[in-house]
Formats: structure tokens, C-alpha cells, sequence
């Protein structure tokens, strides 16, 4: 069987290597053939390891076009081990570069995911590195317009056919205020999944910068304030509204107020 797709980073925990390669070479005469050792295993930390301590565990040989690892022998272990931690600061080192390349164009501007992620009504082209408009922003138009005159998030999804539950975060993204904002970062990747978790930015940290002028911003200034200010006149009428409410016995309106989920607005990653 083969294995692809999956980072020499992820093989221990993929799905194809706990539920496939494990029940295989649980027979000793099964062994792994590959490429190079950091297709199998790259060491960033050492919860890595484990793919070398079950193919030890199980007597299991990794054959690669430079040698043969042998962990039952203790220069196995030893070249196996170090080829691992290698592979693991080159990967962190291939991460830290690419990482600060996409910072830097972040900071100039610049759509560094994939344009399938932009926001609906907004174009990018990164040829020529400018931003435009796509035919959807009559659409995005017509929700500022309507939320600003006070309609429901479902009488605007009616109206216009956007999804009504994706209207609140466009309503809040400030690319409709000609600004590309990144307010939240990766933290790491979830466990057992392709998604990454996401942190806030120190205030320091959060990117800001204009991609459309004043003039040439899909929502004019004025109608993109007007709409944030409803969103804080309504956050502060249900933040009283709950005051109210509340149980008047100190112990209990600490269950309610200090567990309250924090929502975070994050545009871009």
C-alpha cells in the first residue's frame, strides 16, 4: 500500500498509517519501503518518535535508496533517530521562511490564500497584484444597504439570496471598508485535522492596510460606520438586557458572566 499526501510531520497520526500500515507490519516479515526517512518521520517534537518505537516494537526494517534502518540494532536507532530530528528543524526552518514571506506580503497588501477564500464581491489578481470587484458586489451593496435601515439577518438573506448566516461576518469585514485586516493568526494545527487554530494577534501584531481608496471602497465610509455602530448598539442593548437578568446571587451570576464565550472577528489568516 502507499501513503501520500501526508507529511513526514503527520505520518504517525494519519489515518492511513493507524488504521493500514499498523495492522500490516504487526507481521514481522512486513517491512517499509520509502523514499527517504523524512517521508516516514520528521521530529519537531518528541511525540514524533513513536513511528520509530513501533516499527522497533515490531521488528520492522525501513528500506531507503541510502541504507537500510535496522532498529533493532543500536547504530540504527542512532542514525534513525538523528536523520528524524534533521528532518524536523528542516521542516521548521522550510515553515519559519515561508511563514515570514506571507507576512511580509500580508503587510503590503497582498492576498496570499487562495482565491477561493476571498470574500464574496471581491477580486484578486496575482499577476498584477491588484484588487478589484467581482459581480456579487451588487449583492454585498444591497446588505449594507439593508442592514443599515434595520432589517433582520433573515429578511436580508431573503432579499438578496446571500446565506443568511454568513451576512453578520460580512457585514463586519473591513475589506467592504477598503482595508485588509488580519487580526487573528495560526497557532498550529488541530489535532488530526488540515485546519489550524486560530489566536489573536497582539494589538501590535494586527495588520491593517488599505487595498481600495477612499473612492473606489465597495461600501462608502459612511454606510460601513453606520452599520458598525448598529452592531454596537445591539451588543450593548443584549449585554444589559443579560445585566438584568441575571441571578441576583453572587455565586451564580459568576457562572453565568466569567464563562461567557468570547467571539472573535478575524478576517484572513
Amino acid at each position: 500500500m502507499n501513503i501520500v499526501d501526508v507529511s513526514g510531520s503527520d505520518v504517525g497520526t494519519s489515518k492511513e498509517w493507524l488504521t493500514q500500515v499498523l495492522p500490516l507490519i504487526a507481521d514481522p516479515d512486513v517491512h517499509i519501503a520509502i523514499d527517504a526517512l523524512d517521508r516516514l518521520i520528521r521530529a519537531s517534537n518528541f511525540a514524533a518518535f513513536g513511528v520509530l518505537a513501533t516499527c522497533q516494537s515490531t521488528h520492522t526494517r525501513i528500506y531507503t535508496p541510502a541504507g537500510t534502518h535496522d532498529l533493532a540494532r543500536p547504530d540504527g536507532v542512532l542514525v534513525s533517530g538523528l536523520l528524524a530530528l534533521i528532518g524536523g528543524k528542516e521542516k521548521a526552518e522550510i515553515v519559519r521562511r515561508s511563514q515570514a514571506g506571507k507576512e511580509a506580503k500580508r503587510q503590503r497588501g497582498q492576498w496570499v490564500q487562495s482565491v477561493d477564500f476571498l470574500p464574496r464581491g471581491i477580486a484578486y489578481d496575482r499577476k498584477t497584484q491588484t484588487w478589484s470587484y467581482t459581480t456579487a458586489a451588487d449583492e454585498v451593496r444591497e446588505v449594507f444597504r439593508l442592514a443599515a435601515e434595520g432589517a433582520t439577518q433573515a429578511e436580508i438573506g431573503r432579499r438578496t439570496g446571500v446565506p443568511s448566516q454568513t451576512i453578520r461576518s460580512l457585514l463586519q469585514n473591513p475589506i467592504y471598508d477598503g482595508r485588509l485586516v488580519f487580526a487573528s493568526r495560526s497557532s498550529g494545527r488541530i489535532a488530526n485535522s488540515k485546519h489550524q487554530k486560530k489566536v489573536a494577534r497582539p494589538a501590535e501584531q494586527v495588520i491593517d492596510v488599505r487595498v481600495y481608496s477612499e473612492t473606489d471602497q465597495l461600501v462608502p465610509h459612511e454606510l460601513w460606520h453606520s452599520v458598525q455602530a448598529r452592531f454596537r448598539a445591539a451588543e450593548h442593548a443584549q449585554r444589559r438586557t443579560r445585566e438584568a437578568t441575571a441571578p441576583s446571587s453572587w455565586a451564580s451570576s459568576f457562572l453565568f458572566s466569567s464563562h461567557e464565550p468570547e467571539v472573535e472577528q478575524a478576517v484572513g489568516q
